[in-house]
């Protein structure tokens, strides 16, 4: 690790090989039903759901979609810890946002790495969120725009609590989801 430019650890290893399949987005309508059971208190639906957006909102943020879903984060009530990190030689973005709604989503991280391959996305110690429904887009630059990655949602449970984590692949071809990776936690 460099002493002038520091980097924060990442076990990049542990997200290599992963076994993937096509998400199947929920339907607007099933979405929204989620987030609003969500809203509401209802805990069963915690963790990462692929949803689709549409085209107005993925211009919004200057991402090419192609396709690929956004990620709804269920989350519960109280304090989330968000950390992201990155392991691709393109710069990676993650942006991540309240409402699918573009004329209204409110920025609640949007984060990029410096340079490419470089391990930082965001703060290095992350950040902290308290709302129960957030929507993930993680992409790779391309040119003047973001081209959306593949995207895995994979539980995680440690010492400090549970949570879980929304990993991407920017490359097509091989399953290695550690490009742009966010992680929830809480107690």
């Amino acid at each position: 690790m460099s002493k002038r430019f520091p980097v924060p650890e990442f076990e990049r290893d542990l997200f290599k090989n992963l076994p993937w399949t096509e998400p199947s987005a929920l339907s607007p309508a099933a979405a929204s039903g989620v987030a609003a059971t969500a809203q509401n208190g209802g805990g069963r639906a915690v963790g990462g759901h692929p949803v689709a957006i549409d085209g107005e909102l993925a211009a919004k943020f200057g991402f090419h979609m192609e396709g690929k879903p956004a990620i709804m984060c269920v989350l519960p009530a109280g304090e989330i810890h968000l950390t992201g990190r990155s392991w691709a030689w393109p710069i990676q973005r993650a942006v991540v946002i309240d409402s699918l709604d573009a004329r209204t989503a409110t920025v609640v991280a949007d984060w990029h790495t410096p340079r490419p391959m470089n391990t930082r996305l965001g703060p290095d110690a992350g950040i902290v969120v308290d709302k129960k429904v957030l929507y993930v887009l993680c992409g790779h630059k391309y040119g003047d725009h973001w081209l959306a990655n593949r995207t895995l949602v994979a539980s995680t449970t440690n010492p400090a609590g549970q949570g879980f984590s929304v990993l991407s692949a920017s490359d097509e071809d091989i399953n290695d989801f550690h490009a742009c990776n966010l992680f929830f936690s809480w107690k």
